[in-house]
């Protein structure tokens, strides 16, 4: 069996073929001042069919399956004991023994953790972006498969904050505390977002901006090392046990090369501010948007030389991709621009979802067209994937 294949992305590639579809006829409803409710209602449906009834796929299912069998009921009896005891964030615990308590198989919690999915960004891409099938693409490029199979307790978290902005914008601080509170329950990571309240509404000055981009840059490309002795100086004062995390965070340390995604971040980047007075004369909550986006890029790029870091506090952000692609397209005055623009980017994410998907651990199954194996799936995964390790001694 190859580890590297593009056949493994061709239901990716299938599934973003069936949006693109969607978003055709979404524009000719745009462009005719109709409804699109139908082009929503089965935007949701294939999300939730490729999404909610995916199989063992990715690599988290390994704990998060175990961590479901392992996890007792409301009828179990030590229940109390279990989310006494827990190193899970409580929330996370408590929504996971709701669902199966309800019903105990772990393909129906997957699927209700995918429509509580599906039901939000629903109502974000709904309340900011132009093109709503659209901004499920971007999302599904970008993000999607990683946050739905993998960060099963992240996405919760990261969806909150973006209902939330909402209150930001409106600047009711209870219901945003109280929404990204709840996240914190899911996540711990979540707590970026709160002190996010006090300025993600402030337009900043363009040259701020440029600042970073510039010594984003420099960094990024002379593999300049300020992180780690910063860290590593903040951890030995909080404990021995933080500091050997942090070093083993910096161990691993392997900087990105140039590559198609850095361009795509330089291009974006120049694009978002050369219009983003435009951006904010199309809808005020542009300039949150905005904001989020700057700080995806700050994350990308000021802290490369820690990849774990990186790429977890990213996705804090990415979701700002689904808002801000949409609402540069809407603002394209002439229609030849906005459908040169919309080739280029679906071409783009063709050949991104391509990429990421075309290792044999990316592998797609659906429940509706296979069944699998529990035991053989932990088999490939413990001997491919984590060297060896049981389940039991992965969750350790």
């Amino acid at each position: 069996m190859e580890l590297h294949s593009y056949t493994y992305s061709i239901p990716y590639l299938v599934f973003l073929g069936y949006l693109l579809l969607l978003m055709l006829i979404e524009f000719r409803q745009v462009s005719r001042q109709q409804s699109i409710r139908y082009v929503r209602m089965l935007t949701l449906i294939g999300f939730l069919f490729f999404f909610g009834l995916r199989g063992y796929v990715f690599s988290d299912w390994y704990g998060y399956e175990y961590f479901f069998q392992k996890l007792p009921t409301f009828w179990s009896g030590n229940f109390i004991e279990g989310i006494a005891n827990t190193d899970r964030e409580k929330g996370f615990y408590l929504y996971t023994a709701i669902v199966k308590s309800i019903y105990p198989s772990y393909f129906f919690w997957t699927f209700v953790s995918s429509l509580i999915d599906a039901l939000l960004l629903d109502m974000i891409f709904r309340r900011y972006s132009k093109y709503y099938v659209f901004a499920f693409i971007v999302f599904f490029a970008f993000a999607a498969p990683v946050m739905e199979f993998n960060l099963m307790r992240n996405v919760k978290a990261i969806l909150l904050f973006f209902a939330s902005l909402k209150y930001l914008q409106e600047r009711r601080i209870f219901p945003y505390m109280l929404l990204n509170v709840l996240g914190i329950l899911f996540h711990i990571s979540a707590v970026v977002y709160i002190p996010l309240y006090f300025f993600l509404h402030r337009k900043l000055p363009e040259r701020f901006w440029w600042a970073v981009f510039v010594v984003g840059n420099i960094i990024f490309l002379f593999h300049i090392s300020y992180a780690e002795p910063l860290f590593s100086f903040l951890a030995s004062c909080i404990s021995d046990k933080v500091a050997l995390m942090v070093e083993r965070y910096f161990n691993n340390t392997e900087y990105l090369t140039l590559t198609l995604g850095y361009v795509e971040r330089i291009v974006t980047f120049t694009i978002v501010m050369l219009c983003s007075r435009a951006l904010i004369r199309q809808s005020k909550s542009n300039v949150i948007f905005i904001n989020i986006y700057m700080l995806y890029f700050f994350v990308f790029f000021f802290f490369s030389e820690v990849r774990p870091v990186q790429e977890r506090m990213a996705y804090l952000f990415v979701l700002s991709y689904a808002v801000i692609y949409p609402n540069l397209l809407a603002i394209a005055q002439r229609k030849i621009n906005r459908q040169l623009c919309t080739m280029l980017l679906l071409i783009f994410f063709a050949l991104k979802v391509a990429q990421n998907h075309s290792s044999i651990f990316s592998r797609y199954h659906n429940i509706v067209f296979e069944k699998q194996d529990v035991k053989e799936e932990r088999e490939f995964w413990r001997v491919n994937f984590y060297n060896g390790k049981t389940v039991e001694e992965f969750m350790e």
